[in-house]
Order: structure tokens, then C-alpha cells, then sequence
């Protein structure tokens, strides 16, 4: 019997699908990956089980959440082609869902300030072996 991955991971790789590969296709692409609504892909693993890069057409053009991803996921972003219209609409979206959720910013925040920690203290550890 085959696992089925929790939610979060690819249904293709079983690897945890990370928030700036979150994206929302068509129906009708989705379900020539995949036979079930529900669960998530890496954009890369889409693509290898239609055998082609995702282009704009394949997206759900209404979904906030490819307007918002727009501005974390350059691989989106060169996919999906916002205007720059939509760029600016993702990113108001974006800073209002921030704003309703400040535990989520504050999360967000805390874990860059601690990859920010974690590279000066590489970068200063490293100049001390030397």
C-alpha cells in the first residue's frame, strides 16, 4: 500500500511543497496530473507529468493566490506573466492578508531575522577559522 502524503507535501515527489511554490491551475490542467481536487504539486513536478512548462493559460487567472505568489516565486512569476496591474493588485492582497493574520508576520519576520542570524554567524565563524 502506497503512503499518501500529508497535506503540504507533493503528490508527485512526496517532498514538502514550500509557501513560495503555491499556485493555483485551471481544473481541467489539474486533473490531467492528478485525479483528485484535492492536494498539492511543485510547479516543476506539473510540469514533468504534463511533459511541458506551465504558461499562463494553464492558471486559474481569477485566484488571489497567483497574483500574490507572483512577488515570492520568480518561477511563477516567468510562468504566469501578471501585468503590472496584477502585480500591484498581489501585492496590496498580500499585505492585507499579513496585516489580518500579525502572528503569521511575526513568524514570517522571526524566522528571517534567524536565517539573517544564522548566515552572519556563519560568515563570522568562518573569518575566525581562517
Amino acid at each position: 500500500m502506497k503512503n499518501r502524503p500529508s497535506f503540504g507535501n507533493c503528490l508527485r515527489c512526496q517532498r514538502a511543497v514550500p509557501p513560495d511554490d503555491y499556485f493555483m491551475l485551471r481544473d481541467k490542467v489539474w486533473l490531467r496530473v492528478h485525479q483528485s481536487s484535492v492536494g498539492m504539486m511543485h510547479l516543476k513536478c506539473v510540469e514533468a507529468e504534463l511533459g511541458r512548462m506551465l504558461k499562463r493559460s494553464d492558471f486559474a487567472i481569477g485566484a488571489r493566490i497567483n497574483r500574490m505568489m507572483c512577488h515570492l516565486s520568480p518561477p511563477l512569476r516567468r510562468r504566469y506573466h501578471p501585468s503590472k496591474k496584477e502585480l500591484q493588485k498581489g501585492a496590496a492582497e498580500f499585505i492585507a492578508l499579513l496585516a489580518k493574520h500579525d502572528d503569521l508576520l511575526l513568524r514570517l519576520l522571526m524566522r528571517g531575522l534567524a536565517q539573517w542570524r544564522a548566515a552572519l554567524w556563519d560568515e563570522e565563524y568562518s573569518l575566525v577559522r581562517k
